[in-house]
């Protein structure tokens, strides 16, 4: 899911922009590629997936920041130092908000299952949208 929600990222419709809005291009937008090295605008989203993870083994994690795995990221936020770090599933944000004391913990600020946020190829893509090759790669 980790993967999807990074692709989500990088297209999102409001925040695309210079290398990530070449990117969405590519994969689900008018330059998108189809198995068949057609042209397509009717993109699936195990189609765009393949197409970002084959983008991601060509070109490495920096091609976006998004994409950066997850253990660089805790990496440079503890500085490498010896802290620990809790990792906790994202459905459980709003009740460690609420522990913390947030003013309003159910409060969305963003939300990629509005239309129009992001692609229609990949609103509701989930880890059934992976093959086995998809998969593999990506984990």
């Amino acid at each position: 899911e980790r993967f999807i929600s990074a692709v989500g990222q990088v297209t999102a419709t409001k925040s695309s922009k210079g290398n990530a809005k070449k990117l969405t291009n590519q994969c689900v937008g008018s330059g998108a590629i189809g198995k068949d090295g057609e042209s397509k605008s009717d993109v699936k989203a195990s189609e765009a997936l393949r197409c970002f993870v084959n983008l991601v083994k060509e070109d490495g994690y920096w091609i976006d920041v998004h994409f950066t795995p997850m253990i660089l990221e805790i990496s440079f936020a503890t500085m490498q130092k010896d802290i620990p770090v809790a990792i906790f599933q994202f459905d459980q944000l709003q009740n460690i908000l609420q522990d913390l004391g947030a003013p309003n913990p159910h409060k969305k600020r963003k939300n990629g299952t509005t239309a129009g946020y992001r692609s229609s190829a990949l609103s509701n893509a989930t880890v059934a949208d992976y093959d086995d090759d998809v998969l593999k790669d990506v984990c």
